[in-house]
């Protein structure tokens, strides 16, 4: 997929999430895009993972329709994490409970700047010299 340089420029012009660009050169500003330090939405959820955040006495207080909910996702193994997935979820468990929050922090993986900005992958040295190039 082909660097969006009109994207990763205005990024690097504007700087609307305040990023240390000022001063730097291609490469440390290619390194600060690719830097996984951002939290980044899931694609899928994986039954183990699901099974792994689920508290065992959580579970067992659920209504019957919701642990077969549970279930029945579990069975399937891996699962587009769509917003309708993401709600039925969350209404599963109860708000304070430790299982949700482990849910909430499922949903989320490690991911970049250059992910969020969706520039059509890692952008390197010579893409960001292009964007400034391109978007003085």
């Amino acid at each position: 997929m082909a660097i969006d340089f009109t994207a990763l420029g205005n990024e690097i012009k504007l700087n609307p999430a305040g990023l240390p660009y000022a001063g730097k050169k291609d490469d440390q500003i290619a390194d600060i895009l690719n830097t996984p330090n951002r939290q980044t939405n899931r694609e899928s959820l994986d039954a183990g993972s699901l099974i792994a955040s689920i508290v065992r006495s959580e579970f067992a207080a659920l209504a019957a329709a919701d642990k077969q909910y549970v279930q029945l996702i579990a069975m399937a193994q891996t699962m587009p994490l769509t917003a309708t997935l993401k709600t039925e979820l969350g209404a599963v468990f109860p708000a304070n409970s430790a299982t949700r929050t482990n849910l909430v922090a499922l949903m989320k993986r490690p991911g970049t700047r250059a992910e969020e900005l969706n520039l059509g992958g890692s952008p390197t040295a010579s893409d960001v010299a292009e964007a400034k190039r391109l978007v003085p």
